[in-house]
């Protein structure tokens, strides 16, 4: 006999597999904190006359006002191949305002609606429906295992529906109870795919005033800011890196360039999607006089780049590459500091707050083209507004890579050169 081991505060529990629906419920309402859910038609007023309050119980006080549901049909695998899915359902739960989302376990996707809700710190209520003659062992351990705080910060708590699939689901005989009680409780169902041939599309017929179909539209020219197109920003280009991150060491990168770790090729792409997924522009020191880690930005406007656009062998990279990101400058401007390019005389005559910002001008090589601003350590750019900056790359390919992380707008690099600069009437 199989056993669930529950700690509290006080004691152990020790409590026995249910034999019966009767004795789950009796024992959950004994022993593990539950409580019948006295008048669920007032909570559910869609709820088939059918259900009796005794066959619905939760663990904590339910939530009054506007519930959600969140549903798909079925979610191919592997799942990292779903960026499109994932991308519509982040969308979809950063818009969600005053409102409690019902996480129906067992349905398309309900690990990564979960998932999502704490990620973006949703409040989202875990519904477990099953039928009468489902196995009861697993529905227990379900209801009662000890679920980590840390995992389930926004969860309001547990419900269990027990339901005879006939009495719920009259209307749709063949329709799984757990996806039809998203659609009979749900003020808003949001759907994130429908096949048009499945449960879901049965759901929706009979539902259609509830429905909310996703979608992401496509950027296109004329969702281009004024910021950029009046020249007012700053850019951090990527380049292709021949050794390790500036956040780990050359032996750790040698050991990654050994084992053929993917992690280990720097290529100015994954740079740039290193820098999207983390939201942060990393410091560095490299080629900084007096060692300063710094974070470099250019107001070359990205027009003038293919002009600058240089091998230098000597450093073994690229400048002026078509990957990575403008920022709208009014988000930098407290942030950010111009450089002073100068000589040894320059150097000297700076205070050591003002070091930071210096550049050479150089010799054989003309630094000053690059009209570089500077910021002191690392960059966070989570608190960048989706409408303050834009992520450019190269190829579709690399778009629709980097697209789907990417809290910004990302677009090809030549159709963002090809638009000419517009200049306030002065």
């Amino acid at each position: 006999m199989s056993s669930i081991y529950q700690l509290d505060k006080w004691n152990v529990i020790v409590s026995r597999t249910p034999k019966s629906t009767a004795d789950l419920c009796s024992q959950l309402l004994s022993e593990f904190n539950y409580h019948i859910v006295n008048d669920p038609f007032q909570i559910w007023p869609d709820l088939p006359r059918a259900f009796v309050a005794s066959r619905i119980l939760t663990n904590s006080a339910l939530p009054s006002g506007h519930l959600s549901s969140i549903v798909s049909s079925r979610l191919k695998h592997p799942l990292f191949d779903q960026t499109d899915w994932i991308t519509r359902l982040r969308s979809t739960i950063q818009q969600l305002q005053n409102t409690i989302v019902q996480v129906v376990r067992n349905t398309a996707g309900d690990n990564l609606v979960r998932a999502a809700c704490e990620v973006y710190e949703k409040p989202w209520l875990d519904v477990s429906v099953t039928p009468s003659k489902s196995s009861l062992s697993s529905v227990f351990k379900l209801l009662t295992g000890d679920d980590s705080m840390a995992e389930n910060r926004c969860c309001l708590g547990k419900l269990l529906v027990i339901a005879d699939s006939e009495s719920l689901t009259y209307q749709l005989p063949r329709v799984p109870i757990r996806d039809c009680w998203n659609f009979y409780t749900s003020n808003d169902v949001f759907v994130l795919n429908n096949s048009g041939k499945g449960n879901i599309q049965a759901l929706i017929e009979h539902w259609p005033n509830k429905i909310h179909p996703v979608s992401i539209p496509a950027a296109t020219v004329l969702d281009l800011p004024q910021w950029y197109k009046e020249g007012e920003y700053l850019s951090h280009f990527t380049r292709a890196i021949d050794g390790p991150c500036s956040n780990e060491s050359q032996f750790v990168w040698y050991k990654k360039l050994v084992r053929l770790d993917p992690h280990s090729l720097h290529t100015a792409e994954r740079v740039l999607f290193k820098i999207v997924y983390e939201q942060k522009l990393r410091a560095s020191s490299a080629t900084i006089r007096g060692g300063y880690k710094v974070v470099s930005f250019t107001s070359v406007p990205l027009f003038g780049w293919p002009q600058l656009t240089k091998f230098r062998s000597h450093k073994r990279r690229w400048d002026f590459a078509p990957y990575g990101i403008c920022i709208n400058q009014a988000c930098l401007s407290k942030k950010v500091a111009k450089v002073r390019y100068g000589n040894e005389r320059t150097w000297h005559g700076l205070t050591e707050s003002q070091r930071p910002y210096f550049q050479a001008k150089g010799k054989k090589i003309d630094w000053t083209v690059e009209q570089e601003y500077r910021h002191i350590g690392d960059l966070d750019l989570s608190t960048i507004p989706h409408e303050s900056a834009i992520v450019f790359v190269a190829t579709d390919a690399d778009r629709d890579f980097i697209k789907p992380f990417s809290l910004w707008p990302v677009m090809l690099f030549n159709s963002l050169v090809n638009i000419p600069a517009v200049h306030p009437v002065l």
